[in-house]
């Protein structure tokens, strides 16, 4: 299988400065996870994003993280990693 090459933006690098080592810990999983497959239903809570195409949500406990996946590029753009309530606004 291809490996898909994650990028994350810098205010997002930022934002899981504030996580717990257990968060951390996930959230390292869950790149190694999304870059040998950007649909990991099995793994983790996933759902697409309705309206817009190649975009996804993922339930971390609280947290929402929505990122979206370029095919062509073999890239997945980590957009948001937020409290759920503040996620989708």
């Amino acid at each position: 299988m291809t490996s898909y090459e994650v990028l994350i933006h810098k205010k997002l690098a930022k934002s899981t400065k504030n996580l717990t080592k257990n968060h951390l810990e996930k959230f390292a999983k869950l790149i190694d996870v999304l870059r040998k497959n950007p649909y990991p239903w099995k793994e983790f809570d996933l759902k697409k994003i309705e309206g817009s195409e190649d975009t996804y949500r993922i339930r971390f406990g609280k947290y929402r993280i929505i990122y979206y996946i370029d095919k062509e590029q073999k890239t997945i753009h980590i957009l948001k990693f937020e409290f759920r309530k503040k996620v989708y606004s």
